[in-house]
């Protein structure tokens, strides 16, 4: 009896530490700029560890942002700011208690406008990163 409640306590624990670890991590619109966009996160197809093609490009009207890393902490953009010239992407800031994975994962996240205009392939894309300098 005594290991079938210890289980069941360990269980319940791990289910909502997972809940509170659950994010949806698409259709965040934003509102920053002047402008409205959606992020949405797609899938890496396939990706052979090479990071130089990490980061943020311009591609068919499209921000599209690659990053690695902890799959449990994900570097995901969760706003984005725009000027005249320049878009910042900023990447969620997760508290310093968080336990994140020590795996080393690809995510992708496409950036796109709400109405309907592209993203000029000459915009300064900056990301603003708050544990990178």
């Amino acid at each position: 009896m005594k290991r079938t409640v210890t289980a069941l306590a360990l269980g319940t624990a791990v289910v909502i530490f997972m809940m509170g670890c659950t994010v949806d991590r698409n259709n965040q619109p934003d509102n920053n700029g002047g402008i409205e966009v959606r992020i949405q996160e797609v899938p890496v197809d396939s990706w052979d560890g090479d990071e130089s093609s990490l980061g943020a490009i311009v591609s068919d009207g499209v921000i599209v942002y690659t990053a690695a890393g902890s799959s449990s902490c994900p570097d995901l953009v969760e706003s984005v700011t725009a000027g005249t010239d320049t878009v910042t992407l900023h990447i969620v800031d997760y508290p310093p208690n968080t336990a994140c994975t020590m795996d080393y994962v690809p995510v992708r996240q496409e950036i796109s406008r709400t109405d309907g205009k592209d993203f000029s392939s000459d915009i300064e894309v900056v990301i603003d990163h708050p544990r990178q300098p």
